[in-house]
């Protein structure tokens, strides 16, 4: 039967299928290829109905995958949903910035939640959040609670979806979280994205089911991630820039020293700094 990957750890997984949640392992054509199964494939699993031998189902086929990490181990991710506090930690929109291009380059939709909002007191930041209400993404605002009709809206948006959570520490995850799913009453770092790294330590990764068919991999942070972005895909995929590239007279246009560059001329400042940093940054890096 066909299934989902929910959980992996030193060779050992859990498939979600229409049947129910099965313990398994790969066969070994996966070693012999050298081809590692993580969690978000989608895979093909036989069951071996001997009492008492779960132990034995085994996956033997792994379909294409639509995108991958090698860093963490995940694949075929639908939304990444980007928690940012707008105060305590103070509202870091150049990360956010970074964390949105970053993954609109691999075709993954951002989904932006803004928390703390009732403890703000700079206009600033509220009309910040209104700039990326301009760009035309999805947006929620929580205020240590979040208005029934828009959790129904979050729930409806991340229907049949593959998602992962990521935002610093500190922005309040685990409370939106909680509140989305009142079942897991678990801090974040316990609920589904775990990653220990040590000598004597396991690595194991683990998604966690909100509504039927709705998962959510929460990510220990954006730093974890294998950053191999280059200076010409931030130029094409920065915020809203894919919309704008055209219109700059030269087709490698990075919006720099460029003559007639659209982008500098209509981008929101705030936004076109953030990228000038981003551009610095990688430069520097590489």
């Amino acid at each position: 039967m066909i299934g989902l990957i929910i959980y992996s750890s030193g060779g050992n997984y859990r498939v979600k299928t229409d049947q129910g949640i099965f313990k398994c392992k790969p066969i070994g054509l996966f070693r012999k290829n050298n081809i590692e199964l993580v969690v978000g494939d989608k895979v093909n699993i036989k069951i071996d109905q001997t009492i008492g031998q779960e132990n034995l189902n085994t996956i033997n086929k792994l379909y294409e995958r639509k995108n991958e990490f090698i860093r963490p181990r995940i694949s075929n991710i639908d939304y990444v949903i980007i928690v940012t506090s707008v105060v305590e930690p103070y509202f870091n929109h150049f990360y956010l910035n970074k964390v949105i291009s970053f993954f609109q380059i691999k075709k993954i939709k951002p989904i932006l939640i803004f928390t703390k909002v009732d403890l703000n007191k700079n206009q600033k930041n509220l009309d910040l959040i209104n700039k990326y209400k301009k760009l035309n993404y999805e947006i929620f605002i929580f205020k240590n609670y979040i208005d029934l009709k828009e959790r129904e809206r979050f729930l409806n948006l991340i229907e049949n979806k593959f998602s992962i959570l990521t935002g610093q520490s500190g922005v309040g995850k685990s409370t939106f979280l909680n509140f989305i799913d009142q079942n897991l009453k678990l801090k974040t770092a316990q609920i589904s994205f775990a990653l220990n790294r040590g000598k004597h330590t396991t690595r194991h990764y683990e998604a966690f089911e909100i509504i039927n068919n709705s998962f959510i991999v929460d990510s220990p942070g954006f730093s974890s991630f294998k950053i191999d972005l280059e200076v010409n895909q931030i130029a094409k995929n920065f915020l809203n820039f894919s919309k704008l590239f055209n219109k700059c007279e030269f087709k490698d246009c990075i919006h720099l020293n460029e003559s007639n560059c659209y982008i500098k001329k209509t981008v929101d400042l705030i936004f076109y700094n953030d990228y000038l940093k981003l551009i610095k940054e990688l430069k520097e890096k590489y």
